[in-house]
């Protein structure tokens, strides 16, 4: 299921992250030598507004780089090079902000073909988690309005399971090291639970994701759980083919799935507010859909609570996706040539 297009995500994504990681350097040494005075959008600015995914707030701090590269060409300067601005080029002003990305996608479907709901949206500039809410974009407005292939990508986030380390180790102690669906259902499938195990407490297996209208990671989950109840139940022996529609409709597939979803104890929109109660540890959830990098926040004790033990990242056998948070450009009678 991972990606064929990783090897040029990887290094188109370093170079933008390069980028990045200067405007942000520059934002830092600003932080330092003291806060700058704010400055105000010049007149002939090219304006590009940009929705970027939650976590580029949390891992990125994207808001300072956003205000220091709006500072620099306010100031005449190119925000990479330092140098003035050549006569006659305009300077660009960046208008940023977060949004969840199943959100975000159901607004730009809206500009399209239901301006007047309350949620319209309508970026120059958009970078959800993973590109398979450019595809629905597409998809569901009958547009070619992004370019799904050739939206650079910019960060790389795996997603996992993300399972506490006493709960691995009691299912690697019976099944061997490559845990994944199949193994997380045996545990569902005993009487005993846990107890079966060698583990005590409660015996029901607690399983959480979040909303796959909104959240990315639950999206991709739910994706990948289709992907191994056709493997399981349906004979897709080849783990690099694609998931086809015969594969969603078949009733062996779907009910397979269904168990899946039937462990899940916990559910929240978004993982922005679900990794606070995941941190509560294996007595709240089991296992739970995250990104890699959500995962390490936990782990490095971010969250108001702090987690009882390790949580780890297990790369389910059956395969996993990777988010690779593209920055795309919609075709759109809002984007003008300038801003493109």
């Amino acid at each position: 299921m991972k990606s064929n297009r990783i090897l040029f995500s990887l290094i188109v994504g370093t170079a933008i992250i390069i980028v990045v990681a200067v405007l942000l350097g520059r934002a830092v040494r600003n932080f330092i030598a003291g806060a700058s005075p704010a400055v105000s959008k010049p007149d002939n600015a090219i304006e590009v507004s940009f929705i970027y995914a939650p976590e580029f707030d949390k891992n990125l701090n994207i808001s300072a780089i956003i205000a220091d590269f709006n500072r620099a060409y306010a100031q005449g300067r190119n925000p990479l090079t330092g140098q003035s601005l050549q006569p006659g080029e305009r300077p660009i002003w960046i208008e940023g902000r977060s949004g969840s990305s199943g959100t975000v996608h159901e607004g730009v479907i809206n500009a399209f073909i239901a301006p007047n709901n309350a949620n319209v949206e309508r970026p120059v500039l958009w970078s959800p988690s993973v590109r398979h809410w450019l595809a629905l974009v597409n998809y569901q407005t009958g547009q070619r309005v992004f370019d799904v292939e050739g939206a650079p990508a910019t960060a790389i986030a795996p997603v996992v399971m993300a399972i506490w380390e006493s709960r691995l180790k009691a299912l690697q102690a019976k099944h061997g090291a490559e845990i994944g669906w199949k193994e997380l259902l045996a545990v569902f499938d005993n009487p005993q639970g846990w107890n079966a195990y060698g583990l005590g407490g409660r015996p029901a297996v607690y399983y959480g994701h979040t909303d796959p209208r909104v959240s990315s990671t639950a999206l991709s989950t739910l994706m990948a759980e289709f992907y191994a109840s056709a493997r399981y139940n349906a004979g897709k022996t080849d783990a690099s083919s694609r998931l086809t529609l015969e594969h969603v409709n078949d009733p062996r597939v779907q009910e397979g799935v269904r168990r899946i979803e039937n462990l899940i104890k916990h559910y929240s929109a978004r993982t922005t507010e679900f990794i606070e109660y995941i941190a509560q540890g294996p007595d709240y959830v089991d296992f739970v859909a995250l990104e890699e990098n959500d995962l390490i926040f936990i782990n490095q004790g971010k969250t108001q609570i702090k987690p009882p033990e390790k949580l780890v990242a297990l790369y389910p056998k059956e395969g996993t996706f990777v988010h690779d948070h593209p920055f795309a450009i919609p075709n759109a009678p809002w984007v003008t040539d300038e801003q493109r």
